[in-house]
Parts: C-alpha cells; sequence; structure tokens
C-alpha cells in the first residue's frame, strides 16, 4: 500500500486564521473529522480534528474521575461552542514539524 492510497479526494483545509465557528461547521459539513492547515503558500503546517474541538468543548478538569453529567447543564455545550467561535484555528490546531 501507498501513501497515496490512503488520500482523500476532496480534503477540508483551512487556514490558521479561520475561526472556530467556522471550521466547525465546515467539518461537520463534510463529515470529515480531520482539516489539513495551510500557510499562504499552500504548504501543511498543521492538522486539527474533531478531537482538538472536543478538547475546547469539555472541561479540562474532567480527568478528575468526574462523569461529563455532573459538571455540564443544560445548554453547556452551546454556551462553550458561542465562547469559542472567534477563536483561531491557529490557536488550537496540532502542528507539524
Amino acid at each position: 500500500m501507498y501513501v497515496r492510497d490512503a488520500l482523500i479526494d476532496n480534503p477540508v483545509t483551512t487556514t490558521a486564521d479561520e475561526t472556530f465557528e467556522s471550521l466547525l461547521s465546515r467539518i461537520v459539513d463534510a463529515h470529515d473529522p480531520t482539516a489539513a492547515v495551510l500557510d499562504a503558500d499552500g504548504r501543511l503546517v498543521g492538522l486539527v480534528g474533531i478531537h482538538d474541538v472536543l478538547r475546547r468543548v469539555v472541561p479540562h478538569y474532567l480527568d478528575l474521575d468526574q462523569k461529563l453529567m455532573e459538571v455540564m447543564h443544560e445548554g453547556y455545550v452551546l454556551e462553550r461552542l458561542m465562547r469559542l467561535r472567534d477563536l483561531a484555528v491557529g490557536d488550537f490546531m496540532a502542528t507539524t514539524i
């Protein structure tokens, strides 16, 4: 198997300055959990995926054996998404070497 055999035909791409809200809607619409972050020259500078989004939505302190439902309230996810909507992709993407 070659790398080209594993490539996606039309991957979701973004830039570091695209907003969280814009990228999230594009990932959801594309049914693709990951986007390639490209610089102005089209070179890969990072990756951002639904797991990066979830890290921003779900509280980091849940590692303390708390159940998600114990810390969330009705409307919690929407509230978190609204707070994060203007965050730039560059602030939460995984960078490449």
